[in-house]
């Protein structure tokens, strides 16, 4: 489950408050916007990093959060919307006909803000891991109480994401405990610093993914036209140590040099990355498999990106990227409504 935890770490090194709010969405029934997991938090500002909505009840929540920083007990707000009287009685609008359920929970540093910190190594490590939290207990002050899972499933595996789409419950006795599962933050290695690539590192850094742009030419490999890469690599793809700056979920060839490509497919193919993107057409795909000595792996997309008719360099980056997020969740990338 994707929780959105770079900005809410960013939140959370930025607060000028010691303790905030949590709210998590406990239980849904029907349609929602944000399933069972998803968090935001609230500081005493009103400030608030995270949805879990579409925005249409962040709103009302931060009243109730007003009077979790007043008394410091945890409560469960619950929005049920399954019939449209009760839409209007809410006043929200929303259309959307679920029953929600939100837990918010005053945090702070003491308790690692409800667990997010404890989060914070295996996420950034390309761990899977699961926050296990008591959402209803008696007593009532164990809720709150948390621990994190870490997995020790490959974070580059593909089955990894198509297991971490729920958060079931587990019943025991008078406790209740959500079990959260924690997406790894992503990373993705761009081979080649051309134009073309700065719009590609820009929208997936955008989308929180960690990005290293790798290039043996400094004058492209310049950080005022990569602002949001994590990291720049100058150097040929013989000494790039892949490696040391993963684990790496993707990665997209676009030097736009013959024996440069061919390099890192060569080196990529040794590396347990899900998806592989390499620009151009079939044919020097073909061709630059031959010259590497493979052949064509279901995990590399050549050309890269889903067909929207993409020509310009904005729009190539966003196929790339859309298919890339459809290749780790296992989806085929056609449209919602087709079921």
């Amino acid at each position: 489950m994707q929780l959105g935890l770079s900005a809410l770490f960013t939140f959370l090194d930025a607060c000028p408050t010691e303790s905030l709010v949590l709210a998590t969405v406990i239980r849904t029934q029907g349609a929602s916007y944000r399933k069972a997991g998803a968090m935001m938090l609230i500081d005493g500002n009103m400030k608030t990093s995270g949805l879990v909505s579409g925005g249409c009840l962040e709103d009302d929540l931060k009243s109730h959060a007003e009077r979790v920083f007043e008394h410091g007990t945890s409560v469960v707000v619950v929005y049920d919307l399954s019939q449209e009287e009760a839409a209007s009685m809410w006043g929200l609008g929303l259309g959307c006909g679920g029953r929600i359920e939100v837990l918010l929970e005053r945090v702070s540093a003491n308790d690692s803000f409800g667990g997010l910190n404890a989060l914070r190594s295996a996420f950034q490590a390309g761990r899977p891991c699961t926050l296990h939290k008591v959402i209803e207990a008696l007593p009532e002050s164990l809720i709150g109480d948390y621990r994190v899972e870490v997995h020790a499933v490959e974070a580059a595996s593909p089955k990894f994401e198509a297991s971490l789409r729920s958060a079931p419950t587990l019943v025991e006795g008078d406790t209740t405990t959500l079990a959260i599962p924690v997406s790894p933050l992503k990373r993705l290695l761009v081979c080649g610093a051309g134009p073309d690539a700065i719009p590609l590192v820009q929208l997936a850094a955008t989308l929180g993914w960690q990005v290293v742009v790798t290039d043996p030419r400094p004058a492209y490999l310049n950080a005022d036209y990569f602002p949001l890469a994590a990291r720049l690599l100058c150097s040929v793809p013989e000494n790039v140590d892949v490696g040391l700056h993963g684990p790496f979920q993707a990665a997209v060839i676009m030097t736009h040099h013959v024996e440069r490509d061919s390099a890192w497919l060569a080196k990529l193919h040794a590396e347990p990355i899900a998806y592989i993107g390499l620009l151009g057409p079939a044919t020097r795909r073909d061709m630059l498999l031959e010259k590497a000595g493979l052949a064509l792996e279901p995990r590399l997309h050549g050309p890269a990106g889903l067909d929207i008719g993409a020509a310009l360099p904005e729009e190539i980056a966003l196929a790339i990227v859309a298919q890339m997020h459809a290749t780790l969740a296992q989806r085929s990338g056609g449209p919602l409504g087709d079921g």
